[in-house]
């Protein structure tokens, strides 16, 4: 009873917690739309839309192994339509960051990063930062492979060490 109670009266709580939040000040507004168009996120958009379009026809797919062209086509058209209303139009993807930006950074850090990444090393980072993501994943995966048979060349000798120790347990 206590948990359909409080499951109602969840949103209304949501509600008043956000009303009673602090706005952004302009300042760190600006800020962050600052920081949003050095890091070129409204390329998120497509990539989001993208993502979701493919889900969904990989669901619609399920059951049939293919998805008709013009369903894909309708499918890609209403959720480009849906996440331009949901994100762009209501200023909602730009919201989500003010919240996040304010949360972790003081005005003097977030100029500090404006700074940084209008400087030639930001720059360099913006410029290079994708490939040496993906470069130090992709050595990462390389080196762990190698790890599963040091592990279990341990554990062995630990299982080894144990089963010889029982050994001598049940000799004395």
């Amino acid at each position: 009873m206590f948990a359909r109670i409080s499951f109602l009266l969840l949103p209304f709580i949501i509600c008043i917690n956000n009303t009673w939040a602090e706005p952004i000040t302009p300042e760190k507004r600006k800020l962050v739309d600052q920081l949003l168009e050095i890091n070129q996120t409204a390329k998120l958009i497509p990539l989001m839309t993208s993502g979701l379009s493919n889900q969904i026809l990989a669901a619609l797919s399920k059951g049939s192994n293919s998805v008709d062209k013009d369903l894909q086509k309708i499918v890609y058209s209403e959720v480009k339509t849906v996440m331009r209303e949901e994100f762009v139009l209501n200023n909602k993807l730009n919201d989500i960051f003010y919240g996040l930006y304010d949360e972790y950074f003081s005005v003097s850090q977030m100029q500090d990063l404006v700074n940084f990444f209008n400087s030639s090393a930001g720059q360099q980072l913006m410029k290079h930062s994708i490939d040496i993501s993906k470069r130090s994943q992709n050595e990462a995966k390389t080196h762990a492979k190698a790890i599963g048979p040091i592990v279990q060349k341990r554990v062995m000798k630990l299982l080894d060490s144990m089963e010889e120790e029982l050994s001598q347990l049940e000799k004395n």
